[in-house]
């Protein structure tokens, strides 16, 4: 970027831009107030958030690979199917009906196993072939059909 559209854009962001902090005392009501000051772009969704847990409780080392290896699953199902991908992911994983936001229940009910003690094991093990079974479904179901096994 040249020197003058540097400038321009430290002017810009010192003139036009504000750091507004704000703490809870949860996770939820941090999503609440995101929803709520977020009035512009995308809306903050439950996997977003789940993301910044995974991948913040990876090492330095890995962290690079492991948010590619999300970002990759993201991408290739549409950030749509992909929030609906961890409905199916809660429900598979503890073999019961949802009964609380999906957020709530994923962080209090999804075993120990998977978050945050092991997030590398629930991104390899869980999330991305979990993304894949569920690309293919939506192709066969794209394609008008769905293969029986």
């Amino acid at each position: 970027m040249a020197e003058t559209d540097r400038v321009a854009l430290m002017t810009l962001l010192i003139a036009k831009t504000y750091l507004v902090v704000v703490s809870t005392s949860d996770a939820e009501g941090a999503f609440r107030i995101f929803g709520v000051l977020n009035d512009r772009g995308l809306d903050l969704s439950p996997s977003d958030i789940l993301k910044s847990r995974v991948i913040g409780a990876i090492s330095e080392e890995q962290n690079a690979e492991y948010t590619e290896k999300w970002e990759s699953a993201e991408q290739d199902l549409d950030r749509e199917y992909f929030s609906t991908l961890f409905l199916h992911l809660r429900t598979i994983i503890i073999k019961d009906r949802a009964r609380d936001r999906l957020l709530k229940e994923f962080e209090s009910t999804i075993p120990p196993r998977y978050l945050p003690r092991h997030p590398e094991s629930f991104v390899d093990q869980e999330l991305n072939p979990y993304a894949d079974a569920y690309i293919e479904m939506r192709g066969q179901q794209l394609l008008g059909h769905v293969r029986s096994r």
